[in-house]
């Protein structure tokens, strides 16, 4: 994955972390990128790890509910 800042920050799910902080920059970083909804969505997936990880995966909502804010 190539070292733009953003999309290689992992999310973990802990209470220090702020999400929006986290989208945001993630978002912005696709931008960049300049990747489709679908890959975005993909690579987001893969970045959340620990309680995060399992949060998604308790509900895992399909990609086509997911929105880009």
């Amino acid at each position: 994955m190539a070292n733009t800042k953003g999309m290689d920050e992992f999310f973990l799910g802990k209470d220090m972390e702020d999400v929006f902080d986290w989208t945001i920059r993630f978002q912005m970083a696709a931008k960049v990128k300049e990747l489709d909804q679908h890959k975005f969505f993909k690579i987001a997936k893969f970045n959340l790890k620990g309680k995060a990880r399992n949060y998604y995966h308790r509900f895992e909502p399909p990609l086509d509910e997911w929105r880009i804010l």
